[in-house]
């Protein structure tokens, strides 16, 4: 049994040159595969991200139109709402009317912008699908132009509420004069 020993031990002696290539040449081999894996793995995180992207941004576009559909069933009552406190103060000769005309026609104008809105959210929905291979900037961007677009939404949901309130305001002071 020694003697296979050292015959191999003398082997190894003689070839150390070239078991240390093929030690380098598996090393390199294993290296390249953890490489190969490590490029595949990104390429998977990359297509995840982009459709996680991809998804986020088509919420927000449902979620526009469901809050600017809100919208504009929100805004007809507070149209008509000023409408009709803009006859009453007509008809009593009021000064105010006018201020009430111009709230008025600033809310018809706000309602007005919803369907603004809403094409601009169409034209974005429609540059989004007509366009197959976009890069993760690209997509960060369309984020970016969807939540400026979800700012805009949100200040003209809430504008006919602020402007109710302040009539609401306005007519009870004035009662409260009145009376």
């Amino acid at each position: 049994m020694w003697n296979y020993l050292t015959c191999f031990s003398t082997w190894v002696e003689n070839n150390s040159g070239q078991i240390q290539i093929v030690i380098g040449v598996i090393t390199l081999s294993l290296a390249v595969l953890a490489y190969r894996g490590l490029l595949h793995q990104l390429q998977f995180s990359s297509r995840q991200r982009k459709f996680e992207l991809l998804t986020a941004l088509h919420s927000s576009v449902v979620d526009n139109y469901k809050m600017l559909y809100q919208a504009s069933i929100d805004y007809s009552p507070v149209v008509e709402k000023f409408a009709s406190v803009e006859k009453d103060l007509k008809s009593k000769g009021d000064p105010d009317a006018l201020k009430i005309t111009k709230l008025r026609e600033m809310v018809e104008g706000q309602k007005n912008s919803i369907h603004q809105q809403v094409e601009s959210l169409v034209n974005y929905s429609q540059s989004l699908s007509e366009k197959d291979n976009l890069t993760l900037l690209q997509l960060e961007d369309y984020q970016k132009q969807i939540s400026l677009i979800t700012v805009r939404t949100s200040q003209i949901v809430f504008f006919p509420i602020d402007l109710e309130v302040s009539l609401d305001k306005y007519l009870r002071t004035n009662r409260a004069e009145v009376g």
